[in-house]
């Protein structure tokens, strides 16, 4: 059987005496937002829900960190102030100094506890916190397990970022010098296998729409939506909305988007 395309997903079933079930996942892009309220300590914080920059002690001089479709603090006026959760706070006192080391130029100079660096300030973990889009998990000022579409570099601290996006194009240096990044058209990845190269890459496992390989350097056959191993159009994982738009499963996890009337013999059309 060859299964039309609907919403990104593409799946073939294929007559083998009962019918048995072959799904090739579609490409999932979801962008997050972070939460209306933020809490640090038992305190109720309501957050902006876009950064603003301002000239005053204690307002954002800086609103350079980005998560998902939320853009944050990462450097603050003020002496005393750093970015907390992506907001100002006094980093000389409780409860701001609980997770941020007061650095120079309105950063933090190292972060705390459950709570993890990134691009100049400390965030914590937690559903109603924005880092937790970043990390899923942080102990003694860095991030030990990162969110999806993050990496954790090798040999992270609490004094420099600890967690990276798949598709960071600036490379990150760390403590000891050496540099990461991720690539450029990745979604999700894992941590690099180098450490001396520079910078190291990412290995990327799922590339946006049309790339594929473990540095989304390739790109897919024009009839293909999603693929892996190859451009050639046996190599397809899913199909595109027009076009082609049906996909004829091969013996692997792979196969050809084909029109309608390409389904024959032992497959026939059908749709979600």
């Amino acid at each position: 059987v060859c299964r039309e395309a609907r919403g990104g997903a593409c799946v073939m079933y294929r007559e083998m005496g009962a019918d048995e079930e072959y799904s090739v996942d579609g490409r999932r892009n979801e962008t997050q937002g972070s939460s209306a309220q933020n809490s640090m300590q038992g305190a109720e914080r309501v957050r902006e829900t876009a950064c603003a920059q301002g000239s005053n002690a204690g307002e954002c001089k800086t609103c350079g960190a980005t998560i998902g479709a939320d853009t944050y603090c990462s450097a603050c006026n003020g002496e005393n102030y750093a970015p907390v959760d992506g907001v100002c706070v006094d980093a000389s006192t409780s409860p701001g100094n609980t997770f941020c080391t007061k650095g120079s130029s309105g950063t933090c100079s190292a972060c705390k506890g459950a709570s993890f660096m990134y691009k100049g300030g400390c965030y914590q973990t937690g559903n109603q916190n924005p880092g937790n889009t970043l990390c899923t998990t942080a102990s003694e000022g860095k991030c030990t397990k990162a969110a999806e579409g993050y990496f954790v570099p090798p040999g992270a601290t609490a004094d420099k970022q600890s967690v990276i996006s798949c598709s960071e194009s600036t490379p990150v240096t760390l403590a000891d010098g050496k540099q990461y990044k991720g690539v450029s058209n990745c979604l999700v990845c894992t941590a690099p296998t180098t450490t001396e190269s520079t910078p190291n890459l990412a290995v990327c496992t799922t590339c946006t729409d049309g790339k594929y390989g473990s540095d989304c350097a390739g790109t897919c056959h024009l009839d293909c939506k999603t693929c892996a191993g190859g451009n050639t159009n046996d190599k397809c994982t899913s199909c595109k909305s027009t076009g082609k738009t049906y996909f004829k499963k091969g013996d692997g996890e792979t196969g050809e988007c084909v029109e309608k009337a390409s389904c024959n013999g032992s497959y026939f059309p059908t749709t979600m």
